[in-house]
């Protein structure tokens, strides 16, 4: 059971790290400039700015 339980720590650790290094280091914004304050890079579904609360008005992809 130690063994187990071991080898398990040694796999999912660093699965685990990684998945958070690369939810860390993902870029998921769109490059769209509240017209307010400037700031460049919004969520894909956001309709305000984060920083002011501007409205933000972003293209969306139509089915």
């Amino acid at each position: 059971m130690t063994v187990a339980s071991i080898l398990a720590a040694i796999i999912l650790i660093p699965w685990q790290a990684s998945e958070i290094v690369r939810a860390w280091t993902s870029d998921d914004t769109v490059p769209t400039t509240c017209p307010d304050c400037g700031l460049t890079g919004h969520d894909p579904d956001a309709s305000h700015c984060k920083a002011c609360g501007h409205v933000v008005y972003q293209e969306s992809e139509s089915d």
